[in-house]
């Protein structure tokens, strides 16, 4: 990456091209905003199915390392480092007073010396196994990777360090807070007796060495009602019954004082305040 202006040329042109399992994309005769007269760059990268990625460099009329990185002198934010690699980031996506922003985090990043880009240099590059490659919790928890330390979320079904592309959907179900870091309850997600958004390990309060007993799992079940449950049930169907006699004793008889009240608070008294201004008599008469 460098302040690449294609505009400088006709002869400047961006192709590419997508075969099934590998997508190419070529920069050709391309020259610096700032140092056009140096000469025009050709490169290509191409990402393979298999996550291979690689960079090809067929003229480089200008050595990298002498390139210097441009600053806007009225526009502080804009900014263009030379830089060769590739780097991974996450959005999140948040709102702040009223006003929705997003905000990129880069992560992760590989950097080449730029005084080893020369003609005809070639860059391979080989992915090495992460935790977002395994799709079932039982192969993410046991699962040893150099590194890293995965965790299965439940909620997402997705197997993660917790900071990856998705980190904002690790973060807005809750992932940070329920995950699962021991295979022993990863079974239990399959079972028809256990809700699968329901078996939570909370990682901040459990590691690997806490006992079964320690770990907070809720499994469906039917608990039969107990005492206490019964007497109340019993009381609500004994105050329904009464205001129902009440009700009923009150239209029949309205010379009685119940009748009175029922009379008095009838449904058709009833009035809602309205959303309207109110005005005094001062404000009218003015």
């Amino acid at each position: 990456m460098a302040n690449f202006d294609t505009s400088i040329s006709n002869d400047s042109s961006v192709k590419y091209i997508d075969n099934g399992t590998a997508f190419t994309v070529q920069w050709e005769k391309v020259a610096l905003q700032e140092s056009p007269d140096e000469g025009q760059f050709t490169f290509q990268v191409t990402l393979h199915e298999s996550g291979d990625i690689v960079f090809a460099y067929e003229n480089v009329p200008e050595i990298i390392k002498s390139i210097e990185d441009v600053h806007h002198p009225v526009t502080i934010d804009v900014h263009h480092p030379v830089t060769i690699g590739l780097s991974d980031a996450y959005i999140i996506d948040h709102s702040e007073n009223y006003v929705r922003r997003k905000t990129i985090f880069e992560y992760h990043k590989v950097s080449f010396k730029k005084e080893t880009i020369r003609n005809w240099t070639v860059i391979y590059l080989t992915p090495l196994p992460t935790c977002l490659g395994f799709t079932d919790c039982h192969s993410c928890i046991t699962t040893e990777i150099p590194s890293f330390k995965c965790s299965w979320c439940p909620s997402t079904r997705r197997c993660s360090i917790g900071v990856d592309r998705h980190r904002h959907d690790w973060l807005t179900r809750g992932c940070d807070r329920k995950q699962i870091r021991d295979a022993t309850f990863c079974q239990m997600l399959y079972t028809s007796e256990v809700d699968y958004n329901e078996v939570i390990v909370n990682d901040r309060t459990a590691s690997r060495n806490t006992a079964f007993a320690s770990r907070s799992v809720h499994i469906k079940e039917n608990v039969p009602l107990g005492v206490s449950g019964v007497v109340i049930a019993l009381c609500l169907g004994a105050l329904v019954l009464a205001m129902v006699m009440w009700l009923v004793y009150a239209y029949r008889n309205p010379h009685t004082t119940s009748g009175q009240i029922l009379i008095r608070y009838r449904p058709s008294q009833w009035r809602w305040r309205r959303g309207e201004a109110r005005y005094t008599a001062a404000t009218i008469h003015m």
